[in-house]
């Protein structure tokens, strides 16, 4: 199976704070964390003050925690809502009268101003200095194909979209899947190790 990033988030330490029990992770290295309020998610510091407004729109689950045999409702984020190397990935549904048909995705600085303004692609949080974007590719007439590359800081594609997954950069290696097998690609997007494997990891800093 590839391992979801979102796992990632759920092996951190967490805590938690008063009002609403948010999960938080020790994934966002900026020290800002997201809040959801009224619906919409924002940002706070450590100390509880609002950085970011709550202005965009939130995605978040709800579980059930168990501390010392009480049990506690929570929210839980994707792992893109985190601070990664001072940036965020943030998104803004696009509605016909009420009915939200899609969300643009757009990437923001500790500021909550946009370094890459909102977009239809999926852009995942930056690592090693590149991010993961979707670029649905027309085979045919209506037809579809999500493929996934690289940008960097600029929204500059750096690897094309040719992979069907793509991780993030870790150790100079992100996890890649093409025709069905994975492999190891370098941030040139040449395959230091091939696609051979069924099944295959991300490289972990220790």
């Amino acid at each position: 199976m590839i391992q979801d990033n979102n796992e990632e988030n759920s092996s951190s330490s967490h805590f938690y704070i008063s009002f609403g029990l948010i999960k938080f992770t020790a994934y966002s290295a900026s020290n800002l964390l997201p809040i959801v309020e009224d619906g919409k998610l924002g940002y706070i510091d450590t100390s509880g003050n609002i950085v970011i407004l709550p202005k965009f729109d939130s995605e978040f689950y709800y579980y059930t925690n168990e501390v010392e045999s009480k049990s506690f409702e929570a929210l839980a984020f994707p792992y893109y809502s985190y601070f990664s190397e001072g940036l965020a990935t943030v998104r803004v549904g696009w509605k016909f009268l009420f009915i939200t048909l899609g969300y643009s995705y757009g990437v923001i600085d500790t500021n909550g101003a946009y370094i890459i303004n909102l977009q239809d692609d999926f852009i995942s949080i930056f690592s090693e200095g590149l991010a993961v974007k979707n670029f649905p590719l027309r085979t045919f007439d209506f037809i579809y194909e999500n493929k996934f590359g690289y940008i960097d800081k600029n929204n500059t594609q750096v690897i094309e979209p040719k992979f069907t997954y793509a991780g993030k950069f870790t150790e100079g290696l992100a996890l890649t899947l093409m025709n069905n097998f994975f492999g190891y690609t370098d941030k040139l997007g040449y395959p230091v190790i091939a696609n051979i494997f069924d099944d295959a990891f991300p490289f972990q800093t220790a």
